[in-house]
C-alpha cells in the first residue's frame, strides 16, 4: 500500500514520524490522565492537567499532519517515471 502514496522522500518520512510521535503522545496522555486523575480538556489547573493536554493536543496535531499528507499523496497523479 505504502508504494501507491505519491510524496517525496522527505513528505514521505514527515508522514510516518508525525504519525507514530503522534501516536506515542496520545498513548502517554491518556497513561499520564489514568495515573493522575485529570482530563486534559483545557491546559491550566494543576501541572498533571496541563501536561496531559500538552501530550494529547501534540498526539492530534501529529494525527491531523499525517492524514493531510497521506491525502496529499494520496490524490496526487502517479507519475510512472521514477
Amino acid at each position: 500500500m505504502a508504494d501507491r502514496i505519491d510524496l517525496v522522500p522527505a513528505r514521505r518520512s514527515l508522514l510516518v514520524w508525525s504519525l507514530v510521535l503522534g501516536a506515542y503522545a496520545d498513548a502517554l496522555g491518556i497513561i499520564a490522565a489514568a495515573t493522575f486523575n485529570v482530563r486534559g480538556l483545557i491546559p491550566g489547573g494543576s501541572l498533571a492537567n496541563t501536561v496531559v493536554y500538552l501530550l494529547l493536543a501534540v498526539g492530534a496535531a501529529g494525527a491531523l499532519a499525517g492524514v493531510a499528507l497521506l491525502a496529499l499523496g494520496a490524490r496526487a497523479p502517479r507519475d510512472e517515471t521514477r
